[in-house]
């Protein structure tokens, strides 16, 4: 690609051009290629610009989903000014995109998964190994896996009238994650004089993310003979570690 019948120092240099800018496009023939340094078999495209072109745009956009979530927001802004082969441009682009979690779609929890909560549940030691305690059972009139802690009371009539706990993990793990990205792109070309020309292209970016990756949870082994268990033998208690969701952050 050539643009004034000059080499591009590379694609970003004209990726911005307003079409408006183009005066018009000519292609031309595989024997030229040669001359500008490349391949006798690639077809040469010259840009020939405006000689004077001066003009600001801006754009935005904004998507959003029927079903809510995951809404993206994009906005761009261009100037440049052609003074014949002296060219100045510069153009900004941004774009948000919110994240979409678990509790804006219909997903399931994964039933086999341990019954965290975050006041907790309590298990046998290990998790799966059966009902926690026969003699709790007996108290309930029937096996029982899984109980919430209770809120007052360590006695096995408390734990046998309090019902497994659940916490909805879905508004903490995202499908997918926030997104953010910027850029910025300025170039300016000048003749120098007896063909020789100068070109500065500079490009910064910058892209950060974030997904939630659901809730921390514990696993603490209560021992049989404590004070503060009234079972048995051992039990487990499964918690989350309060509302804090896990995290993973990008940035570059």
């Amino acid at each position: 690609m050539l643009v004034n019948g000059q080499r591009i120092s590379s694609f970003t240099e004209i990726r911005d051009l307003p079409t408006e800018a183009i005066l018009r496009v000519d292609i031309l023939p595989e024997e030229v290629a040669l001359k500008y340094g490349y391949r006798a078999d690639q077809r040469v495209v010259n840009f020939v610009l405006r000689p004077r072109f001066r003009a600001i745009v801006a754009e935005g956009a904004v998507s959003v989903p029927t079903a809510g979530g995951r809404a993206v927001y994009d906005g761009s802004a261009n100037a440049l000014n052609i003074q014949r082969d002296t060219r100045l441009q510069v153009n900004v682009k941004a774009s948000h995109t919110t994240p979409l979690k678990e509790s804006e779609r219909d997903i399931l929890d994964n039933p086999d998964d341990q019954p965290y909560d975050v006041v907790g549940n309590v298990t046998a030691s290990p998790f799966g190994a059966g009902e926690i305690d026969p003699a709790l059972s007996a108290v309930a009139g029937r096996p029982l896996t899984v109980v919430g802690v209770p809120s007052s009371g360590l006695t096995l009539q408390d734990f046998a009238a309090t019902p497994q706990r659940t916490t909805d993990e879905s508004p903490y793990r995202t499908l997918a994650g926030e997104q953010s990205t910027a850029s910025l792109n300025i170039v300016y070309t000048r003749p120098l004089g007896e063909g020789v020309g100068l070109t500065v292209n500079g490009v910064l970016e910058n892209s950060q993310g974030e997904s939630l990756l659901g809730l921390p949870d514990l696993s603490v082994t209560v021992p049989a003979g404590t004070p503060y268990s009234p079972f048995s033998q051992a039990v487990d208690v499964q918690r989350f570690a309060g509302l804090s969701p896990l995290t993973r952050s990008t940035d570059s």
